[in-house]
């Protein structure tokens, strides 16, 4: 759990009036919507520890506790207690400190650090705008943040573990080029036969993976259909994905949409699966 930068954490139209509860980083949260605004505090009251994403929404825009009715607003300050009556002030010891949290790109974006937020949103230049058709769908992985982001680097997998898709592609990489700049690191190379003859004549599959550490990869599946992934978090042993596929072999809504979806269907069915699969069974070397 690297701290010090911003992670996508939900999709931000799962994200409504009525409260959600969100778990990452090993920690509890509540996020709603007021007038427009996202609200992100911790899924506690400060009172006697109560969920508030059981509460609801009061017409003041104060999310109210569903234990005692303490009434909270989206910065966190605690501006009721019903049993002390109105005209009794309260105390700011029962106030609760407010996650930073941003949208961008139709996710919701929240700073994990002790300190204020001193970057800006990652992202990917090479992503496609917005204009391009894409779809994205969300996945809980019962696998570590750390076993999630060494998998967005490790194309040697794919022709053993998604024989279903891969076909008789081959296992040699040669060549395999790797880049790191700053916070980045860029992959590329051809996964091919080993027959012996060179890559000019046996070229195989091209492909580029970068990740933009420490939570984010972007690959190109083919020319024209683009994988971005975005990881989380959740606890010790379970990470949120958001896997954003963009294709642009047409790029009419409707249509364009449709393969997109089509192509997210594709990976969650025959891919996704075995790549949770095997990241929960890995076993890290006995000491000595």
């Amino acid at each position: 759990m690297v701290r010090g930068y911003w992670y996508a954490v939900a999709e931000s139209g799962a994200i409504g009036r009525k409260p959600v509860a969100l778990r990452r980083f090993g920690r509890d949260y509540v996020a709603w919507r007021e007038g427009g605004r996202l609200n992100m505090l911790p899924d506690r009251c400060s009172h006697r520890g109560a969920p508030l994403s059981g509460g609801k929404l009061l017409k003041n825009g104060c999310l109210e506790c569903p234990y005692h009715g303490f009434q909270f607003d989206d910065d966190g300050k605690c501006v009721a207690i019903p049993a002390n009556g109105r005209a009794k002030p309260v105390s700011p010891a029962f106030d609760l400190s407010p996650e930073h949290v941003r949208e961008d790109e139709g996710l919701v974006w929240m700073w994990w650090g002790s300190r204020k937020p001193d970057k800006a949103l990652p992202w990917f230049k090479e992503t496609p705008d917005r204009s391009i058709p894409s779809h994205t769908i969300t996945l809980e992985w019962s696998v570590s943040f750390r076993r999630a982001m060494e998998s967005m680097l490790d194309m040697h997998h794919f022709p053993y573990l998604h024989r279903k898709v891969s076909g008789d592609l081959g296992a040699l990489i040669d060549p395999y080029v790797v880049e790191v700049t700053g916070d980045r690191i860029d992959t590329h190379g051809n996964l091919r036969p080993d027959d012996g003859k060179e890559v000019a004549d046996s070229p195989g599959f091209a492909f580029q993976m970068s990740v933009l550490f420490p939570s984010m990869m972007f690959m190109g599946l083919t020319e024209k259909l683009r994988l971005l992934v975005l990881c989380c978090p959740i606890d010790e042993n379970h990470t949120w994905l958001a896997f954003r596929y963009f294709q642009e072999y047409l790029k009419t809504p409707v249509l364009g949409g449709l393969i997109a979806r089509v192509s997210a269907a594709i990976e969650r069915k025959w891919v996704h699966p075995d790549d949770e699969m095997i990241l929960r069974q890995l076993r890290d070397p006995e000491p000595g």
